[in-house]
């Protein structure tokens, strides 16, 4: 009852000096998504192959295509030099650039949607080849990337990104919102993945907006639940 009455407290409180939140800008990551390399010593990299499912339908990502897979919108994520040691919980990664690409017609092995049973075998000489060609929407590097694994079927990754280049990135500017993105995402170790990739990665990029909040002393904070 003590944690359900302090969440309680917490959610009035909020409410009542003010705190606000607009929903942040996004670029979801499909259900197929997979390593092509994984770090298995200090020194080794990690790539990620991957695909756009979907965008949040605002400026400035109202993308042509996204729904019906006339365009594709592919995801590269590699030069992520694994520092720590590879059995820690917690690993973490040094570098890494992150590339999304729009292309017409697709070309890519599979689509957002294509089962995993039907997506072929692992061939370097398509993937990731396939996966950065057309144009770059965007270009960037990783600020800091780190990957947890406490035991069970997933782990989470945690990172951030700055945008450097690519179509979009003006758009990105002219809004304030180049820099300190995020990668909040997951990968299995057990999820089916096509033959001879690693492993199964998702979640969503995102950049929260800021939070509005009014500034109030603990006085204040108890003055107002002495008022209800």
């Amino acid at each position: 009852m003590r944690g359900i009455t302090v969440l309680a407290t917490l959610a009035f409180l909020a409410g009542a000096v003010g705190v606000s939140s607009a929903e942040p800008y996004l670029l979801n990551l499909s259900g197929n998504n997979f390593s092509i390399s994984e770090a298995t010593a200090i020194g080794g990299e990690l790539e990620v192959v991957g695909m756009l499912s979907m965008v949040q339908d605002n400026p400035p990502f109202s993308l042509p295509g996204v729904v019906d897979w006339t365009t594709e919108y592919t995801v590269d994520v590699r030069d992520l030099i694994l520092a720590s040691p590879p059995g820690n919980s917690v690993k973490t990664y040094n570098g890494g650039v992150i590339e999304l690409w729009a292309d017409t017609p697709p070309d890519a092995p599979w689509t957002p949607t294509t089962p995993v049973s039907l997506i072929p075998a692992y061939n370097a000489l398509t993937v990731p080849a396939l996966m950065v060609d057309g144009s770059p929407l965007l270009t960037g590097v990783f600020t800091q990337f780190a990957t947890i694994f406490f035991g069970g079927q997933t782990g989470s990754i945690s990172a951030t990104i700055n945008w450097t280049g690519g179509s979009r990135l003006g758009d990105l500017q002219a809004l304030g919102i180049a820099n300190d993105w995020h990668w909040n995402g997951w990968f299995s170790m057990t999820a089916p993945v096509p033959p001879d990739y690693q492993r199964l990665y998702g979640g969503k990029l995102e950049h929260e907006t800021p939070v509005a909040v009014e500034p109030a002393t603990w006085g204040e904070i108890k003055n107002l639940l002495r008022a209800r």
